[in-house]
């Protein structure tokens, strides 16, 4: 009866023992059969998500080449408009230089010529005042040399005459009387003569004098006329430049407007593509995450089934090994009731640790994780490592999702390239493929930022000028500025208009603008500014 007691007790616990052998081959099995399937799913994913990411980074490299070249056109068009600009105002600098000194030189001829002409009728005039002050000199001293000689001629004649012929001196004296008569006459008329040709002459003096002054005035009536003509010609031409360049640049502005709305449409019309690209993304990565979590879930709590009834089995073979060392009457009978006993206790501890593990990776906690973790690896218990190994995965995944979180709140760039880099490394981008995604939206915002933070802090005094050098800049010019100094804490009055943002880059010492812009530290912008 003991030999076929102990052969039934054999006999089952063989049968029991090759159960739970193929149960644990079973398992095995379909653990293995998972894990293949796993891998091959994460491995199709890991695919995919490396042709997305290789998609986007193409399709950024070609939105930014395309924004470079349009930039360098841009720029290029600028400088060729700057550098016609001089050319044409150094072109009119330089023809207005050449007329000035024209009319200079013009005026200084015609002021020596004048100067000239003047000296030369004036040396005239006196050569003839000299000569006919000499002629009536000349004159009078002939008319007295002759009265004299007539007179001495007269006194002779009549001293000579009264003694000799006294009877001719009534003839004499009335000879004489009419000599003196006749001289007196001709005397008169002479004088008379002179007096009418000094008045022809002066009169013709008067009339060349008074005719070239006439002739001079006309003359300079004329040249202001011609001035004045070329002057209103010059005016007229200026101002159908000036009307051509406004209408140039009202063409060029109301082009550059339409080209303007035209890129903010089109840059519209791709943010809303992106954004509904975006949203689709989204909308597959958190039903890939969704799904993946779901079948985590379920093969963690499969396996908390399976841990509960691996337990649960193993506490009844302890009970029963222990049950059987009470009832064992025999040393052999207690040696193998010792044996099942510590097979049993064996089978307990992997079933408490397995049991433990699925526990907490059901439970999803760091902090139930980690010492659940740490004291199955330090038993190092044959038999868990499949369930040491899912909670070790589950730990890695919930801490990247915490560093990955902890990034995006902190937005630093290299926290949010290292979490993205733990979460690949360990395989989660299907489990934290949301998370992910947004993560990856941020991060390219931020280096966008930063690039943008880099090309402010190159800003050169240069550019600046330029900026101040407008005078009616296109409107978009006009409302980024505005927007600048808005985040920089100007307000809405001080911005009125264009030449108030002029006064605000104007400013020096601590309020120049590139100190600001490089002193602003964007958590202190006001957000309703903003």
């Amino acid at each position: 009866e003991k030999a076929r007691l102990e052969a039934e007790e054999k006999a089952r616990l063989e049968a029991e023992e090759k159960a739970r052998l193929e149960e644990e081959e079973k398992a095995r099995l379909e653990a293995e059969e998972k894990a293949r399937l796993e891998a091959e799913e994460k491995a199709r994913l890991e695919a995919e998500e490396q042709a997305r990411l290789e998609a986007e980074e193409k399709a950024r490299l070609e939105a930014e080449e395309k924004a470079r070249l349009e930039a360098e056109e841009k720029a290029r068009l600028e400088a060729e408009e700057k550098a016609r600009l001089e050319a044409e105002e150094k072109a009119r600098l330089e023809a207005e230089e050449r007329a000035r000194l024209e009319a200079e030189e013009k005026a200084r001829l015609e002021a020596e010529e004048k100067a000239r002409l003047e000296a030369e009728e004036k040396a005239r005039l006196d050569a003839e005042e000299k000569a006919r002050l000499n002629a009536e000199e000349k004159a009078r001293l002939e008319a007295e040399e002759k009265a004299r000689l007539e007179a001495e001629e007269k006194a002779r004649l009549e001293a000579e005459e009264k003694a000799r012929l006294e009877a001719e001196e009534r003839a004499r004296l009335e000879a004489e009387e009419k000599a003196r008569l006749e001289a007196e006459e001709k005397a008169r008329l002479e004088a008379e003569e002179k007096a009418r040709l000094e008045a022809e002459e002066q009169a013709r003096l008067d009339a060349i004098e008074k005719a070239r002054l006439e002739a001079e005035l006309a003359e300079q009536r004329l040249r202001e006329e011609e001035e004045r003509i070329a002057m209103l010609q010059r005016k007229e031409e200026e101002a159908r430049k000036l009307r051509e360049e406004e209408e140039r640049l009202a063409q060029e502005m109301f082009e550059e407007q339409q080209e303007a709305e035209r890129k903010a449409a089109e840059k519209e019309a791709a943010r809303e593509e992106a954004q509904r690209k975006l949203e689709e993304e989204t909308a597959l990565a958190r039903a890939r995450e969704e799904a993946a979590n779901r079948a985590q879930k379920e093969m963690h709590l499969k396996n908390q089934d399976l841990a509960e009834k691996e337990f649960q089995a193993a506490k009844a073979a302890e009970q029963q090994a222990e049950a059987s060392v009470k009832e064992s009457k025999s040393d052999r009978e207690l040696e193998i009731a010792n044996r099942m006993r510590d097979g049993a206790l064996q089978r307990a501890d992997r079933a408490t640790i397995n049991k433990d593990l699925a526990d907490a990776t059901v439970m999803r906690d760091v902090k139930v994780l980690k010492p659940v973790i740490n004291k199955a690896e330090k038993k190092r218990v044959s038999g868990t490592e499949n369930y040491l190994l899912q909670a070790k995965k589950l730990y890695e995944q919930l801490q990247a999702a915490t560093q990955l979180q902890g990034a995006t709140f902190d937005r630093r760039i290299a926290d949010i390239e290292a979490a993205i880099h733990a979460i690949k490394k360990g395989g989660f981008e299907t489990l934290l493929a949301v998370e992910l995604l947004e993560a990856q939206v941020l991060l390219k915002k931020l280096q966008r930022i930063q690039k943008a933070a880099l090309e402010v802090q190159k800003l050169s005094q240069q550019t600046i000028a330029i900026l101040k050098s407008y005078n009616r800049p296109p409107d978009v010019v006009v409302q980024v500025m505005r927007s600048v100094f808005l985040l920089l804490g100007n307000t809405s009055q001080e911005l009125d208009s264009w030449p108030d943002i002029v006064i605000q880059l104007n400013k020096i010492g601590k309020e120049n603008t590139k100190r600001r812009i490089q002193c602003r530290i964007p958590e202190d912008i006001d957000y309703m500014a903003a």
